[in-house]
């Protein structure tokens, strides 16, 4: 097959078919958390950006979802946190002076969070069987100081999302 492009002296040369040559990998950095989001949100942000980024799973256009997955698992934890001091029921009197045990608004509110996290985070490839459709192999975990900044996360990945 004939050359393709000019001969000249520091122009590259390449056959019809060859593959352009590589290129080098810039360091991707994630923006600051956006200030709407709670403290519990942003330490997420920092967390899970980190490991996106090196999976190769997060791009700009993506910000707005993955600031809404960061709101829903950090909503998810206010949740729990509340149910855990206040109980699963509470006591509501209806209309005719009868009080009953309901359940507590808060599990609803903790379910739809549920429900977007889990989405969120498939749609993110972090969930296991996502990762493997998409051929990604998630960052290796290892060492001390890894582990303490991980461990939040791997305790969100393996909880259980539906009761």
């Amino acid at each position: 097959m004939g050359l393709r492009g000019k001969s000249g002296k520091g122009v590259v040369v390449r056959h019809r078919g060859d593959k352009p040559p590589a290129e080098t990998k810039q360091e991707a950095t994630l923006p600051d958390a956006p200030e709407t989001l709670s403290d519990g949100a942003k330490s997420y942000w920092e967390t899970l950006s980190k490991q996106l980024i090196e999976a190769e799973m997060l791009a700009g256009i993506d910000l707005a979802a993955f600031a809404l997955l960061c709101s829903s698992l950090d909503e998810v934890d206010r949740c729990e946190a509340v149910l855990r001091k206040e109980g699963f029921t509470v006591l509501a009197t209806n209309k005719s002076g009868h009080t009953n045990v309901t359940r507590h608004p808060v599990v609803s509110v903790r379910n739809t969070a549920r429900t977007v996290a889990v989405q969120l985070l498939s749609k993110f490839g972090m969930c296991p069987g996502v990762r493997g459709l998409r051929g990604v192999t998630p960052p290796a975990v290892g060492g001390d100081s890894e582990e303490a900044e991980n461990d939040r996360v791997r305790r969100i990945l393996e909880r259980k999302f539906f009761e």
